[in-house]
């Protein structure tokens, strides 16, 4: 079967082979039109322990969070980001 689409996060001897087929018709939005995961589950020993399948029915929506995550510091102007830098590092000559 090849290498695994995604190893497992919380088991690597767990394996998922993830294909879908998709169909666009010219400016519209591509569609999904088939979905399948294919779960490969490896024993202790290596030796596949279980197959299982998932479907474009076995999926749900899910809401993405649109927030941001503030980062530390302040924002910067304009002119503070075109000339904060202005005088603040002297060349090589000057610091010998």
């Amino acid at each position: 079967m090849g290498s695994p689409s995604v190893v497992s996060t919380f088991d690597e001897n767990t394996w998922y082979y993830i294909g879908r087929q998709t169909e666009r018709y010219a400016f519209f939005k591509r569609k999904t039109v088939d979905q399948q995961v294919v779960i490969v589950r490896y024993g202790e020993d290596g030796r596949v322990d279980r197959i299982s399948t998932l479907d474009e029915s076995d999926g749900r929506e899910i809401d993405l969070v649109e927030r941001e995550t503030p980062s530390a510091g302040r924002k910067l102007g304009l002119f503070e980001q075109l000339f904060g830098n202005i005088g603040r590092f002297s060349s090589e000559s000057e610091t010998q």
